[in-house]
């Protein structure tokens, strides 16, 4: 986890200053905390109220567009798949969304009886609304201008199709292989209940087991 942060912050275009997350064991942990407080400019940390999911309603709005959109409800449990993974967001899926993607935030909400009605803003892209912010400064205007001007968005979605072709390659390799373990596994329990049944029978009689064997899992491609 610490070598994909370092990697991603050097790309980012300003310096991490604080990090605010849920209470979900894959944020709260030593290893993160490790590595906000003792890099060379620490970092402050802090985390939502326990229970309430309207504290990180701006991060988790995008929890379907940013990630289930594009890599599904799957887990990526293999090493393997990380530096991709990284390289898919960093190289072309945050690009593509925060210069080229324009969005609409919710500006009003009504509740007339049981119908209701939302108004949303003009819709602009993450990028065109930073440089109509007056909080942001002329340098980090100019160097966001200039960024989106070297990129193309269709060569970042033609990049796109394909490291996501490379990563879904190795995660049906990895799905078949499970499956065919989990294959040898129910032969391998079929034969030893097959021998089982020619010896003699005990005594006292096994208890029912409750355990149903489990299915291979859904392929995630």
């Amino acid at each position: 986890m610490r070598v994909g942060l370092e990697n991603i912050e050097k790309r980012l275009p300003t310096k991490l200053l604080g990090f605010d997350c849920d209470n979900g064991s894959e944020f709260l942990n030593e290893v993160l905390e490790g590595y906000l407080l003792t890099r060379e400019n620490p970092a402050k940390r802090t985390r939502s109220r326990p229970y309430k999911e309207n504290n990180q309603k701006n991060v988790k709005q995008k929890n379907f567009t940013h990630a289930r959109q594009l890599l599904g409800y799957g887990r990526f449990d293999k090493i393997e798949l990380k530096s991709l993974v990284d390289e898919v967001y960093v190289e072309a899926w945050l690009p593509l969304r925060n210069y080229f993607t324009p969005v609409m935030k919710l500006v009003e909400k009504k509740r007339t009886g049981s119908k209701v009605s939302k108004k949303y803003d003009q819709a602009r892209t993450p990028c065109d609304r930073l440089l109509d912010c007056l909080k942001v400064s002329k340098a980090t205007k100019a160097e966001l201008r200039r960024t989106r001007k070297n990129l193309d968005p269709i060569e970042l979605a033609n990049q796109l199709e394909a490291k996501l072709g490379i990563i879904f390659e190795i995660v049906e390799r990895i799905e078949e292989e499970r499956a065919e373990e989990q294959r040898w596994a129910e032969e391998a329990d079929r034969g030893s209940a097959t021998a089982g049944e020619d010896s003699v029978a005990p005594s006292v009689a096994n208890a029912p087991s409750v355990s149903t064997a489990s299915s291979p899992a859904e392929k995630i491609a």
